[in-house]
């Protein structure tokens, strides 16, 4: 019946009213993301992105959960601008969000605003693992630490270096991006907190990766100028660790040797 609706002939007067419900009619009958997702694509080659982005904002509430549906939306904030409506779709919808930020240019990314990248880290971070059935938090975070090495950013470098969510592997990477980024108080921190932890797990490969750490940490105390005294200070508060990993000081001893 619609179809046969549609194609009723339009007196010239009522062509503006006529085009609106039209419109109004194809939303009405886009039940999935999908056919939103094939009536935006339509409304930005017809009536560009303006348009186009809000009625991405209708489908988006209607469809609050689907990432394509949101990364659409967060196509067409960037292509206008709105930084406004793109701090809206982060706290909204973080994790399409970064993963759309994963595949966008790199000129995208360096123009992301520092607070933003914060604020996409905070909302992905605050999501209850016991409803994301799907684990989007955890690709999330595993993405923006991904996105650091494309563009360095301390502050989302250091709470992600200490968010034992994130596989310790790409923890550790973090702390060598703080080298190469000359964040040398950051790093010193940070491997203040991988260190312990690594020893804490009293497994031979994160007794290496701490070893490995350890080394450099001492090279981050030369660096800022610090005692061997402190470094010393620092080493003691968890010697009991130490003390029960019987191979960790052959450990040290190679990473010493090796080149850094």
């Amino acid at each position: 019946m619609a179809q046969q609706v549609v194609s009723l002939a339009t007196p010239d007067y009522a062509k503006k009213q006529h085009v609106l419900w039209l419109q109004t009619l194809r939303e009405e009958l886009a039940l999935s993301p999908m056919s939103w997702l094939n009536w935006l694509e339509e409304i930005e080659s017809q009536h560009g992105c303006d348009y186009a982005f809000e009625r991405a904002l209708v489908a988006l509430q209607k469809h609050p959960v689907n990432e394509a549906v949101a990364k659409k939306a967060i196509q067409l904030g960037f292509a206008l601008n709105d930084a406004v409506a793109l701090q809206r779709l982060a706290n909204t919808n973080a994790t399409a969000f970064i993963e759309w930020l994963s595949f966008a240019d790199s000129e995208i990314l360096e123009s992301m605003p520092e607070a933003l990248m914060l604020d996409l880290y905070r909302t992905v971070a605050a999501i209850n693992p016991h409803e994301d059935p799907e684990e989007r938090q955890y690709r999330a975070l595993t993405q923006l630490a991904d996105l650091l090495v494309k563009r360095y950013i301390a502050g989302l470098a250091m709470v992600l270096g200490q968010d034992e969510r994130i596989l310790i592997d790409q923890r550790v990477k973090i702390s060598k991006l703080m080298d190469e980024a000359k964040d040398l108080a950051s790093v010193l921190r940070l491997r203040q907190v991988l260190i312990p932890y690594l020893l804490s797990k009293k497994q031979n490969r994160s007794d290496d990766l701490a070893a490995e750490q350890l080394v450099l940490l001492r090279q981050n105390y030369e660096q800022q100028g610090l005692s061997q005294d402190e470094f010393d200070q620092f080493v003691a508060s968890f010697d009991y660790m130490i003390r029960e990993r019987s191979n960790f000081s052959r450990l040290v001893e190679k990473h010493r040797a090796a080149p850094h």
